[in-house]
């Protein structure tokens, strides 16, 4: 096999060159848009999140349920403003810029394996923290749907020669997906705000790679 006899190599590498390795967990990556009401105004955003997920790290097609818990950043325009763009407006004009960690519970509403593709529907807490001109720490709690193409991943390959060679593997679960996603955003402070998203996700599984160089420079 192609392992075996990369292993003496391997052993070897970090007395020889440079050897370097890495591996993430299975992932999922959202995207989104977002509208926000607060005071009988509307406002619009985005918000970027990423975490490690169990529905990506496991190959299971018949899985159920799905954990996750990860990184989210928000940023939502100020009255007249473009997200795009810094306006020198009053403080509580300029939007709201705003990140911190999430949690998300999910359960399976519908499957169909044959045609590789499911329903889950999960609720998400959000911890959020901004400067205190954007509102300081704040709490989301949000309910969401989304439908996701799905597969197993499973796989590995390599490729030296006479001065090193790299390896990867891949295992868990890949997808896209579309999601939308309402609930409620509340500040220490108690502004309270309804929260409506929508946005696209994509799985990644674990993934490991290396890479050596036996030939000094």
């Amino acid at each position: 096999m192609w392992f075996s006899r990369l292993v003496p190599i391997l052993l070897l590498a970090p007395l020889a060159g440079a050897c370097v390795a890495g591996g993430l967990p299975g992932t999922r990556t959202d995207v989104d848009s977002a509208l926000q009401a607060q005071r009988g105004e509307i406002r619009a955003g985005v918000k970027v999140s990423s975490g490690v997920h169990w529905a990506s790290i496991t190959k299971d097609r018949e899985q159920d349920f799905d954990v996750g818990a990860g990184y989210v950043y928000e940023r939502v325009e100020g009255s007249g403003g473009d997200i795009t763009q810094k306006h020198n407006q009053a403080p509580d004009d300029e939007g709201r810029r705003a990140h911190g960690a999430y949690l998300s519970a999910a359960g399976i509403l519908s499957r169909n394996i044959r045609e590789n593709h499911r329903t889950w529907l999960s609720v998400r807490a959000e911890f959020l923290d901004a400067p205190e001109a954007d509102g300081g720490k704040a709490l989301s709690l949000l309910a969401r749907t989304t439908w996701e193409i799905f597969g197993p991943v499973e796989g590995a390959g390599a490729a030296s020669d006479s001065c090193g060679g790299a390896m990867g593997a891949a295992y868990g679960t890949s997808a896209i997906g579309l999601y939308v996603e309402g609930g409620a955003h509340r500040s220490l402070e108690g502004r309270a705000s309804f929260v409506s998203t929508a946005g696209l996700s994509l799985r990644l599984p674990n993934l490991f790679g290396l890479a050596f160089n036996l030939c000094p420079d």
